[in-house]
């Protein structure tokens, strides 16, 4: 059965990560790493973990609900 979130917004969860991800990479631009910038794999890395772990971290807002598409068909 489809379904579909109950609204348009991007959820908390995903707001979050985005801006984490955003964050990060900014911050990594201007902070050296033991004197050095750190490497493009570090800073993916890096990124990488902070994105997921606040994303994981964050709990679902109460707007953050899937709701059944009692169509039936396709709501593309």
């Amino acid at each position: 059965m489809p379904s579909r979130m109950n609204s348009n917004l991007p959820s908390r969860k995903v707001g979050v990560s985005a801006l984490a991800a955003a964050l990060s990479t900014v911050f990594l631009s201007f902070v050296p790493i033991q004197g050095d910038s750190p490497t493009p794999g570090l800073e993916a890395a890096i990124v990488t973990i902070v994105t997921f772990a606040l994303g994981y971290l964050v709990p679902p807002s109460s707007n953050d609900v899937a709701v059944s598409n009692s169509s039936g068909g396709s709501d593309v």
